[in-house]
């Protein structure tokens, strides 16, 4: 592609010339059919200049975090995927442009499913004419002198390059979502199965380098809904959809799995499974192996090992516990999590090298910890399940991510919470990690990085309302309360009953001495949830907000007066809002010594301004160690 003319058919170029090319990028970033961040638009800017200068072999993750995203010399491409998820969402914009707006443009730019070199290639080209993109072999051999080249040594270029660019090499699909599988049994009661199924095969395709899998929460939105792939395919930005069933009756097992393109709803396989029950497991690794065969993530044998992690278990009782424990986890209740921790312990009992489960206990254990406080030894129990789970599997991402988690929150051990965080996101491209240590990074007031994490978690779960609630309190923490506002309102377009959004944007509205507006939240929440917690605490921030102190006080009182008392750092907010210093460093003090959930957001949260200065308070921010 490197030069200026060539040879000609009919009048025009049998390849896009630089001018034409230049022209026609240049026309694509003005359109206003053609909308994308400016970020990206200096992304596709940089590409194309990179191509055109014969320097495309400058052109790689580093690069291209550094001189665009303007990331610091010691940016780690394995550690922050910034550049991937930019490449993957640009690659879906001009695909998305080319099939509607920009169907009759005369030149398209494109990118391959691999690489970051730009193709470029007239719409109707001769069928002789390859796609050309500027490869770094190409343009350094032929540069500005490739009119003069003969046309023999163009065609065997063309020829080398035609290859690299067709269907065939380019059949790479890089992204996936597993579809909950939908129980047909005659009595319905096999649904933990297939909601384990569409866990499990999700877990393992994302082990896959290379391979962006969309989320467990993004994807069970579209539970129990008629599916059509073409609009799921817009929706998350992904390629192709796995969508399956599965009938059990007695112990035989049929199971319908099929892939499908979302571009244009097409059939890429269809297996059915007819099999005993405790053949699941050896069914569940054949889909994923036929995918990741399917999609060209992962041609080595060392790639499809990661398909089958260590830890893995062959005991169909221990599969099936471990399957009925992950339900119970997902009600969200704190009776759920019991019945979740004895199932677990349950299928450790059966085979205690499953790794799963230890994970899954210690998980659970944590969460208990978090919703009803930290009874001594529990800290302890939840560091043994990780510390087992990742002894048996020692790439465990989630595991990992959890474990950095506990050293933040809990052992108030930022470096090796760094550390471990760093770990989980070398290990795959999940969206929990990115979750969690954003959350991390926002506690210290690394926001910035914090607002980067949370674009990729959202990358991989584009529907997950809650990473909406988490950039809108990062944004509180920062003070830019209109924009925290725009989060949570837009999480009640999608769901105007969501008790946690109308809670924030009451809190904000009282920050902002908009009491009138807090007042209106504080009344929705009221109809819609009136035993829910946070309606008690919203209802004492408006009460503040007006000045009925006594009101307010009467609020505190009777929540110390129930059953569970209120977490400490909940009461240490309050006074502090009331502006009672000395009973607010009281509580907050207990709170650091209980390690309740949300102590290391002490320094962030508007709530504790008043204390800021206070070297009760520069303390207790040492302790949980926050510089001052």
């Amino acid at each position: 592609m490197g030069a200026e003319t060539a040879p000609r058919e009919n009048g025009s170029s049998a390849v896009p010339s630089h001018a034409e090319i230049r022209a026609s990028v240049d026309r694509l970033l003005q359109s206003p059919e053609f909308r994308i961040p400016a970020r990206r638009a200096r992304l596709l800017a940089y590409l194309t200049d990179r191509s055109l200068a014969g320097e495309a072999e400058r052109i790689n993750e580093y690069a291209i975090g550094v001189d665009v995203f303007e990331k610091p010399a010691s940016f780690d491409p394995k550690a922050d995927a910034v550049v991937r998820a930019e490449i993957s969402r640009l690659r879906q914009n001009l695909k998305d442009y080319y099939a509607g707006a920009g169907a009759a443009d005369r030149i398209r730019s494109g990118l391959p499913a691999r690489g970051y070199f730009p193709v470029f290639r007239f719409a109707a080209a001769p069928a002789a004419a390859p796609e050309i993109a500027a490869d770094p072999v190409a343009t350094k051999a032929f540069g500005w002198r490739l009119a003069a080249v003969s046309l023999v040594v163009l065609a065997a270029a063309g020829a080398v390059l035609a290859w690299r660019f067709s269907p065939v090499a380019q059949a790479r699909l890089d992204s996936v979502v597993v579809l909950p599988f939908v129980d047909l049994s005659a009595d319905r009661q096999s649904g933990y199965l297939a909601d384990g199924l569409t866990d499990e095969l999700t877990s393992d395709l994302a082990n896959l380098n290379g391979l962006r899998v969309i989320a467990r929460t993004s994807a069970f939105l579209f539970k129990g809904g008629a599916v059509d792939v073409r609009q799921i395919g817009r929706q998350l930005n992904v390629e192709t959809v796995l969508e399956g069933s599965i009938v059990r009756a007695g112990d035989r097992v049929h199971i319908r799995a099929q892939l499908n393109r979302t571009q244009d709803g097409s059939h890429l396989w269809s297996h059915t499974y007819d099999v005993h029950f405790s053949d699941l497991i050896t069914v569940q690794q054949d889909i994923a192996r036929s995918i990741a065969d399917d999609l060209q993530s992962s041609r080595s044998k060392e790639g499809n090992a990661r398909l089958i992690p260590p830890g893995a278990t062959t005991d169909p009782e221990a599969h099936d516990l471990y399957l009925r424990g992950l339900e119970a986890a997902n009600i969200g209740t704190s009776q759920g999590y019991e019945k979740s921790i004895s199932l677990m312990q349950a299928a450790i009992a059966r085979d205690s090298r499953y790794a799963a489960p230890w994970f899954s206990l210690a998980k659970m254990l944590e969460t208990m910890g978090y919703l009803g406080g930290w009874t001594p030894g529990l800290a302890d129990r939840v560091r043994s399940g990780l510390d087992r789970a990742l002894e048996l599997d020692p790439q465990m991402a989630v595991a990992h991510a959890d474990l950095a988690y506990l050293d933040w929150e809990y052992g108030y051990d930022w470096d090796r919470a760094e550390r471990e965080f760093r770990l989980a996101l070398q290990l795959g491209n999940r969206q929990e990690p990115h979750k969690l240590y954003a959350m991390s990074l926002a506690d210290q007031g690394r926001f910035a990085e914090s607002h980067e994490h949370l674009r990729m978690a959202e990358d991989l779960a584009p529907l997950d309302a809650e990473l909406l609630f988490f950039e809108g309190g990062v944004l509180a923490w920062e003070r830019r309360f209109p924009e925290a506002e725009q989060k949570y309102l837009a999480m009640l377009r999608r769901n105007p009953n969501e008790t946690s959004a109308l809670a924030a944007l009451a809190y904000i509205a009282t920050w902002e001495k908009d009491c009138a507006k807090a007042g209106e939240y504080a009344a929705r929440m009221t109809r819609i949830s009136p035993a829910d917690y946070r309606t008690g605490s919203v209802r004492f921030a408006v009460m503040v907000c007006n000045g009925d102190r006594a009101g307010a006080l009467k609020i505190i009182a009777t929540r110390q007066a129930g059953a569970p008392k209120p977490p400490a750092i909940e009461t240490a907010q309050g006074y502090a809002y009331l502006g009672d210093k000395d009973t607010a460093l009281q509580y907050l003090e207990k709170a650091v010594d209980r390690h309740d959930f949300g102590a290391t957001t002490m320094k962030r949260t508007p709530y504790f301004d008043s204390l800021h200065g206070d070297p009760r308070f520069i303390a207790l921010e040492r302790r949980v160690g926050l510089e001052p």
